[in-house]
């Protein structure tokens, strides 16, 4: 895949979860998904999806994605 958008980027990088992040219950960049290419997407459901334990922000993220795979996961 050629060079990501920003979108992606920070999508990536509000998947950073610290623990003041986990605490306040802060959610991964969402807008970010909206903005992002169906390539970019369609990666980061792949990415998640193949995560053994989802939490709440990951499913978050699959609904938004909501492609048949990533709803079905």
């Amino acid at each position: 895949m050629s060079a990501r958008s920003e979108a992606f980027r920070r999508f990536q990088a509000s998947m950073a979860i610290d623990y003041d992040k986990w605490r306040d219950g802060v959610p991964y960049d969402l807008d970010a998904l909206d903005e992002m290419s169906a390539a970019e997407r369609d990666a980061v459901a792949e990415e998640l999806s193949e995560r053994g334990n989802l939490d709440w922000r990951d499913v978050e993220a699959l609904r938004r994605i909501g492609t048949p795979r990533a709803i079905a996961r």
